[in-house]
């Protein structure tokens, strides 16, 4: 119920105001205050504190001095010290979405937050995190993992052409390092690349290229994208060593580099049968991939099964990929407000929210 109640009062301050509004609360409800920038909302929010984004842009204002707070200036890069949950209306677009532009990051002393419903214009940073979920966001550049964390997820996110990867520093680029982020799970994504990481668990996601400086990892029933052996992730990486590989499809199977594995598809079992004018790319098994519908076909349903008997790729698990792009909030779906009062001198106003499964 005092999720229905926001999504209304946000909806309210949605006629109000033309600006974007972000609302700031206690997990209980009490305590709510409204800000229109994303800096002063996070600053002034308490730990554990709720922030609901309305649809529009928020653009990061803050500035960053590095570790020892005496390094040259980052502009428009905002660090978080402290959990919080930061909630949007999904990134399906249109008028819902928050998108933030700036560099975002969670800081150690973050652990334990959440972001959901959210589009990232910049790169986004878990800097020695545990515990936290990150989950239904666009990205529109890299996610970054620095240090070490534990128990984290990052699940049923898009990244428009970026990467997930260790880094050695906020606002740091990736390279051989490979950062330790055990019983973290990578998973039901749409995403460009996985690198630079250890003891990660990396399960039922779209990757459109490759894997890379990957050590000690559990990799299962992802589909790889790329037809071409020089982006095996098997054999072609001499970084990407110690790993498990399960029930993935993938251009070619072999094992190399200490890498072990089971029930892989290669692209030629795919082809298994068919006359050489109807063979396919890996794209191939999916019901429309130009159109970004990643369904596998029904042909391919009973050959591309998972580890736990689901089909491969983000519509696998019991709860598969959520199709409408929302958060598992309400959504706000119409309004209808009287133009006057009444005789009593009460505004009719009528709204429709729609509750969520999941």
């Amino acid at each position: 119920m005092k999720r229905i109640k926001l999504i209304l009062l946000l909806a309210i301050f949605g006629l109000s105001v033309s600006a974007q509004t972000i609302i700031v609360q206690k997990a209980d409800g009490s305590n709510a205050r409204v800000f229109n920038n994303i800096d002063d909302a996070v600053k002034q929010a308490n730990a554990n504190d709720y922030l609901y984004f309305s649809g529009g842009k928020y653009d990061i204002k803050s500035g960053w001095r590095g570790y020892t707070g005496t390094e040259s200036l980052k502009s428009n890069f905002l660090v978080i010290d402290k959990p919080l949950h930061f909630v949007g209306g999904g990134y399906k677009g249109g008028s819902d979405a928050a998108v933030i532009t700036g560099t975002f990051a969670l800081r150690r002393a973050a652990s334990g937050s959440t972001i959901t419903g959210m589009t990232f214009e910049n790169a986004v940073y878990l800097d020695s995190i545990s515990n936290t979920t990150v989950s239904r966001n666009l990205f529109k550049s890299h996610l970054g993992l620095c240090g070490t964390g534990t128990n984290n997820v990052i699940t049923e996110c898009q990244f428009s052409l970026t990467s997930i990867y260790g880094t050695l520093s906020l606002g740091g680029g990736s390279s051989t390092n490979m950062n330790n982020y055990p019983s973290t799970t990578i998973s039901k994504n749409i995403i460009y690349q996985v690198s630079n990481l250890q003891n990660v668990t990396i399960a039922n996601n779209v990757i459109q290229s490759i894997i890379a400086y990957l050590s000690y990892c559990e990799v299962k029933n992802n589909i790889f994208i790329h037809s071409s052996l020089n982006y095996s992730p098997l054999t072609n990486d001499p970084y990407t060593t110690y790993n498990t590989f399960e029930n993935n499809i993938m251009y070619t199977v072999g094992y190399a580099y200490n890498n072990t594995g089971k029930n892989n598809i290669a692209l030629a079992t795919l082809n298994a049968g068919k006359n050489v004018e109807d063979y396919i790319d890996i794209t191939g098994v999916f019901v429309n991939y130009k159109g970004s519908d990643y369904h596998l076909k029904p042909e391919f349903l009973s050959i591309c099964t998972g580890t736990d008997g689901t089909q491969i790729g983000i519509y696998g698990t019991t709860a598969p990929f959520k199709e409408n792009k929302t958060t598992a909030y309400p959504q706000f779906l119409s309004k209808n407000i009287a133009e006057e009062t009444n005789g009593n001198g009460e505004l009719e106003v009528e709204m429709k929210v729609e509750a969520q499964v999941r």
